[in-house]
């Protein structure tokens, strides 16, 4: 197996730079998310008076799209989980690197999944492994996971 040159400077600006504006998208869009379920759970209070008496823990409703609203911020905020720990990965200089194994990862990895922890070999034998557990009902797997974010 051939090691992969490590991130240059430049690239590794423009990843940041890339990673930086989505995390502030998302930023925007979970606010706008959890403004939008409070609507849908309680449309005729004023945003404080939500604050007050919606607490997630008691906001058991139905509604599919109450659940679908749960489901697309529980994305947004294991997204944003990766790109601070990306961007943290940076900092230490370890990013780019895989965390399974050591190696490089590709720059073209990099490059479409810029919070990818893993190389592509590791990546995948990490959703084998899911798989094989979700099939044979392995103990440990979460039932809140949403999506496939373990890049």
């Amino acid at each position: 197996m051939r090691k992969e040159k490590p991130v240059e400077l430049e690239k590794l600006n423009e990843l940041r730079e890339m990673l930086e504006l989505r995390k502030r998208e998302l930023q925007t869009i979970t606010i706008h998310s959890e403004h939008n379920l409070r609507e849908l759970l309680a449309p005729d209070q004023d945003e404080e008076a939500q604050l007050d008496t919606n607490h997630p823990a008691d906001m058991v409703v139905g509604d599919p799209d109450y659940d679908k609203g749960i489901a697309l911020i529980r994305r947004e905020r294991a997204e944003l989980a990766l790109i601070s720990s990306a961007l943290a990965r940076m900092d230490q200089g370890t990013y780019g690197q895989c965390e399974e194994c050591g190696q490089e990862i590709p720059l073209a990895r990099l490059e479409a999944i810029p919070y990818t922890k893993y190389c592509i070999g590791c990546k995948e034998d990490k959703d084998a492994a899911a798989q094989l557990g979700q099939n044979m009902g392995a103990e440990g797997s979460n039932p809140h996971d949403v999506g496939n974010l373990g890049v």
